[in-house]
């Protein structure tokens, strides 16, 4: 028999090979069935980190996101970032991605896609002052899989005090 870790490893492994193999294929990627993490608020999410930044929003006052909800863009193309957040208070739509694969070179050449799609759709990111369409926040996983906490929390007030 073979141990359930080696076995969830290899189912995990073969669906990542099938994106990177057969890029025609219809991805499921948006399906609840690999979300493993449980956030504080009760919502599966796909890692670690994803965990990290919900619980943040929640310990800040914000109960109100939306996990990897639909956002048809400008070209066509439909996204799901991790968090969409409004500011009740202005009316301000953020979206939050965290990257947690960079140093993998097919993650990252769909992230700067991805990243084109949300600039010309009019969502920029935070750094750039945010766009018409919203304002993008862009956090991800360091070198070695770990994760500023604190940089994580700073993010979060900017989006609490408008």
């Amino acid at each position: 028999m073979v141990p359930i870790w080696r076995s969830s490893l290899a189912a995990i492994h073969v669906v990542y090979l099938a994106d990177v193999v057969h890029p025609g294929i219809k991805r499921r990627r948006h399906q609840s069935n690999d979300r493993t993490d449980r956030t504080k608020r009760g919502d599966l999410v796909r890692s670690k980190s994803e965990v990290i930044v919900a619980n943040e929003l929640l310990a800040q006052g914000i109960d109100r996101y939306e996990y990897e909800q639909e956002l048809k863009l400008a070209s066509g193309a439909v996204r799901y970032p991790d968090f969409t957040i409004e500011n009740d208070d202005t009316g301000e739509v953020f979206y939050w991605e965290h990257l947690g694969m960079l140093h993998n070179p097919e993650y990252f050449r769909r992230w700067q896609r991805k990243l084109q799609d949300y600039e010309a759709s009019g969502i920029l990111p935070r750094e750039k002052g945010g766009g018409p369409n919203g304002t993008l926040i862009v956090t991800m996983d360091n070198d070695v899989g770990g994760i500023d906490s604190s940089e994580i929390s700073e993010f979060v007030s900017e989006i609490v005090s408008g």
